[in-house]
């Protein structure tokens, strides 16, 4: 008679700590799998950027380092220390360099071509002496206390600016008008405008606080404000009842001075809003001029 012997078996038992001690090794897999990831792609960029360096200062001579640097001098000299003069980029034999206002987000650009031995402005050098009277109107009424906001047609840093904005608040009379007059007065307005011509793009409007408040209110820094329509454009649209123009009807023209900001024609109480708009240089024939517009 044989006799089968029961083979014992011992069976697992799954508990809440094996469970756990699986799922706390799978997430450290995990964490293994991304640290990989991680470490192989910081390597790849280490690399790049070296060898971006190194291509950077190959491609960028000495000789470039040095021609850089005099172009930088020459430009400071010849437009001063008030304005922030940086190198932007050289491509081929084009230096680039931005010329910004210490004071506004006003800035022009300045190339210089090393093949030519000449100096180029995209926009014109009126535009860089746009900067330098906008920088000068901004510390006269700091000076005075008037109320100001800048604005121009770049939405990024990275872009070429076209167009300069400056917004004035008309809240104290007394304090604007003296502003005016002295910004009237800078010997940089010749440079913008010519006995015949002012081809620079630039816009300093005039506002009743009201109406300056609804405009810094709803234009943020990255919106693209090209000149004073643009504005009008914002208040036109602010209105609930449309019923005028958005870009303005003149009213008044006044030469700068006390009263400039006066308004005796009838048509001044037939708009919503009005502006004052500076145009400062001789052009057309015509010296600096405050012109009163109507707006809705």
């Amino acid at each position: 008679m044989k006799l089968f012997k029961k083979k014992d078996t011992e069976e697992e038992t799954v508990t809440e700590e094996n469970v756990t001690d699986i799922l706390f090794e799978e997430d450290n897999k995990k964490q293994r799998k991304r640290r990989k990831i991680f470490l192989l792609v910081a390597g790849i960029l280490f690399i790049v950027i070296g060898i971006l360096m190194i291509w950077s200062s190959l491609l960028f001579s000495k000789k470039d380092t040095t021609k850089r640097d005099s172009n930088l001098d020459y430009l400071t000299k010849t437009y001063g220390e008030d304005v922030s003069i940086g190198f932007l980029k050289k491509n081929k034999d084009i230096f680039s360099y931005n010329i910004c206002s210490k004071k506004t987000s006003f800035c022009a650009v300045a190339q210089y071509n090393e093949a030519k031995k000449e100096w180029i402005y995209p926009n014109g050098e009126s535009q860089v002496n746009v900067v330098l009277f906008m920088d000068k109107a901004v510390s006269v009424l700091e000076n005075n206390n008037v109320n100001y906001a800048t604005y121009t047609d770049a939405t990024t840093s990275h872009d070429i600016q076209n167009n300069y904005v400056l917004v004035i608040e008309k809240d104290d009379v007394s304090a604007l008008t003296r502003s005016i007059i002295n910004i009237n007065e800078s010997g940089l307005i010749v440079n913008i405008c010519s006995s015949e011509e002012c081809n620079a793009n630039y816009h300093v409007s005039i506002f009743n606080k009201a109406d300056y408040d609804i405009i810094t209110s709803k234009v943020k820094q990255t919106d693209s404000i090209k000149n004073y329509a643009d504005l009008y454009e914002i208040l036109f649209k602010s209105d609930d009842d449309v019923y005028g123009t958005r870009l303005g009807e003149n009213i008044e023209r006044h030469n700068i001075g006390d009263g400039m900001f006066n308004c005796n024609d009838e048509d001044c109480n037939n708009h919503k809003h009005i502006a004052y708009r500076y145009v400062a240089g001789s052009h057309n024939y015509v010296d600096s001029t405050i012109i009163v517009e109507g707006i809705n």
